[in-house]
């Protein structure tokens, strides 16, 4: 098991991170939640429980992320 004190903004948006590592991210590193949010691997359950924090820059990532996803998909 990873030392979740060891992650960094980084791992927390990389799209290798586990959802299990994700989900610990989520409940033990506020600090990581905006790197967290701009995932582009973001499970959906994690996905609504983050849009559900009263944070600004935790929504504003989660925005972010949904308008990539639109425009990708208007661009194919």
């Amino acid at each position: 098991m990873t030392d979740i004190s060891n992650f960094s903004p980084q791992q927390a948006a990389d799209p290798q991170t586990s959802m299990q590592d994700m989900a610990r991210i989520a409940a033990e590193r506020p600090d990581l939640w905006v790197s967290l949010a701009a995932n582009p691997s973001l499970y959906p359950d994690l996905r609504e429980w983050l849009g559900k924090v009263d944070d600004p820059a935790v929504k504003e990532a989660l925005d972010n992320r949904s308008e990539e996803r639109r425009v990708g998909k208007e661009c194919r």
